[in-house]
């Protein structure tokens, strides 16, 4: 009896171990070229190209600045993709002059990454009404 619990504690362990690094590879990575300033969790970043990460199960993307290797790791929600299998992209709200990352949309994937908006992002539209929504194209890697 205690050979046979060893035993299948033994399995059980292996099989854990063995689900853990399939997690871990589980991540979807998006390169865009973004023409403007824009802020994300309250931090202004340049126009230039950027890849964004996302992993399987996080509520976490890391947006990182392709050429400084800048990076902000931002918060997000789920939103079920309306639109299907679309493009890869990058949704950005412009409110008062300044654009703002408001969602990641992944080909393929049954729901889009929005971004919680910051205090700069509601104050802005507040005072400029509805925003003005830009997308790019962002291509998978």
């Amino acid at each position: 009896m205690k050979n046979s619990m060893k035993l299948f504690a033994s399995v059980a362990f292996a099989a854990v171990l063995g689900v853990a690094p399939a997690f871990a590879q589980m991540q979807t990575t998006l390169k865009a070229d973004v023409p403007f300033d824009f802020s994300v969790r309250g931090k202004v970043l340049p126009a230039g190209e950027y890849t964004i990460a996302e992993t399987t199960g996080s509520p976490a993307i890391v947006v990182r600045n392709s050429s400084t290797e800048e990076a902000v790791t931002v918060l997000t929600g789920w939103h079920v993709n309306m639109s299907g299998n679309g493009d890869s992209k990058l949704l950005f709200h412009k409110a008062g002059g300044h654009y703002y990352l408001a969602a990641v949309t992944t080909s393929g994937e049954a729901f889009d990454r929005v971004t919680i908006k910051s205090k700069a992002e509601r104050e802005s539209e507040s005072a400029s009404g509805q925003p003005i929504v830009a997308s790019i194209k962002a291509v998978r890697q």
